[in-house]
């Protein structure tokens, strides 16, 4: 993965001793790529290199982040609970939810302190032969993102 570039803007005349840079994101890239690192290099002699390294909150947390479901008999449902936060503080509305492979439907949303709290059902298939099943559950944020809280199943 490429690193994020920053640009910073900066006035040779009131460059001195100390100089503050205020680097300008990219929040499109930024939301692809949440670890980085700054490089600040000089061409002084006594200047050296700057290196910050830096890890961004993602604008919503998911958990679990993964639904497993263990002894799961065909056609016997499973009901989970899944919380989507954002954090950051900021209001947001669940705009759609959906199932890849229709196993896993929303059976009650309630909005909780920064977001919601999905009660889904799982719905294994009833596949001949099978050991495991597999789907991803979709939300969409209106206005903002997909988020995709994959499932794993065992009989």
């Amino acid at each position: 993965m490429r690193p994020l570039r920053f640009f910073c803007s900066f006035s040779r005349s009131t460059f001195g001793s100390k100089t503050n840079f205020e680097p300008k994101v990219d929040l499109e890239k930024l939301q692809k790529n949440l670890s980085g690192r700054i490089d600040i290099t000089g061409t002084h002699p006594e200047w050296g290199e700057v290196t910050i390294t830096f890890d961004v909150l993602p604008r919503f947390t998911v958990n679990p982040s993964m639904i497993i479901v263990f002894k799961a008999k065909a056609r016997e449902p499973t009901v989970r609970n899944i919380l989507i936060l954002n954090n950051y503080g900021e209001d947001f509305e669940v705009e759609s939810t959906s199932s890849e492979n229709n196993l896993i439907r929303v059976q009650n949303q309630k909005k909780v302190d920064n977001g919601y709290q999905l009660e889904v059902e799982i719905l294994p298939p009833d596949v001949q032969g099978a050991t495991s099943f597999a789907d991803k559950f979709l939300v969409n944020i209106k206005g903002r993102e997909q988020l995709t809280v994959p499932c794993r199943g065992f009989y």
